[in-house]
């Protein structure tokens, strides 16, 4: 737990750079550019400079923290596995092909923790980066944030009927990936049996129909997953520049100040690569949900 706190803050800190990243694109603009101040142009770019490395000491520290804690529960999730399947009843062990259960142990077990460690770690970077510039935004300009607000319920629609399509093809390929390992293992264990039979071509056959299954979800998978984050990018510069064109405007009848203005800015599209992060975690998800289905369908 103590490292899982660790790694959380680590996190928070790299977020809270982004909204210092926006002020101090408006303070340059203001006493750099436009009132020419000598300090602000000695301090300003050190200023950067040492706020991208406790940035990226705090991505790093975050990281490899969040990585060290999934570690440490896939080593516990494997034995705890390892024990319910000695004491599984003879029926289970009939009914289940060894393939499916080692490929469980082997790869889904530590698929599902590696993706547990990204979905937490993105997430809780992204929503903190999220709701910082939301903030500044509201700050600067309640108006042309609510406006820019506007354009969440379309992507949010958008990324749920994604979300339910990348589930349900996770769930199908998942069972097909274990029909591949239990027919890789019956090929190689029976290989007597099929010499003497004359297998080798049903077999073959068999496996290049799992094959080409495979293939069809994963393309399919493909299809899905690579639409919904542009899908939500377009949606989200649409209302980006539905943003900045009223803020052009405003910036000309009103008193709105030229750092004031490139904060604003800077913060709006520092917004969008946080919401194309959260947009992308669809498919770690639908994946993570389906492995989790997986295991409590192998202890039944």
């Amino acid at each position: 737990p103590r490292l899982l706190v660790f790694g959380l803050i680590a996190t928070s800190v790299s977020a809270v750079t982004e909204p210092l990243i926006a002020r101090l694109a408006g303070v340059l603009t203001d006493q750099a550019l436009f009132q020419k101040e000598f300090k602000a142009v000695i301090w300003m770019p050190i200023a950067f400079v040492g706020l991208f490395i406790v940035r990226g000491l705090a991505i790093f520290g975050g990281s490899y923290l969040l990585n060290r804690v999934s570690q440490a529960v896939l080593v516990d999730l494997r034995m705890s596995m390892f024990d319910r399947m000695l004491h599984w009843p003879t029926s289970t062990f009939e009914n289940t092909p060894s393939g499916i259960v080692i490929s469980k142990f082997v790869n889904e077990a530590s698929n599902a923790l590696n993706l547990a460690a990204e979905v937490m770690s993105s997430a809780v970077r992204d929503s903190l980066i999220v709701i910082g510039l939301l903030l500044m935004l509201f700050y600067y300009n309640w108006q042309l944030s609510l406006l820019t607000m506007d354009g969440a319920p379309p992507i949010g629609i958008a990324l749920r009927a994604f979300s339910r399509r990348l589930r349900r093809l996770n769930l199908e390929n998942q069972a097909m990936l274990g029909e591949m390992t239990g027919a890789i293992q019956e090929a190689h264990e029976g290989q007597r049996v099929i010499k003497v039979y004359e297998g080798a071509d049903y077999e073959s056959s068999r496996f290049r129909r799992i094959n080409e299954k495979l293939r069809g979800f994963a393309m399919r998978m493909q299809v899905a997953w690579s639409a919904a984050t542009p899908i939500a990018q377009v949606l989200g510069a649409i209302g980006v520049a539905i943003v900045m064109t009223v803020a052009l405007w405003q910036a000309k009848n009103t008193r709105m100040s030229p750092g004031d203005f490139a904060t604003f800015l800077a913060a709006a599209l520092l917004l969008l690569p946080a919401l194309r992060h959260l947009s992308s975690l669809n498919g770690p998800l639908a994946r993570m949900a389906s492995q989790a289905l997986g295991f409590g369908g192998s202890e039944r």
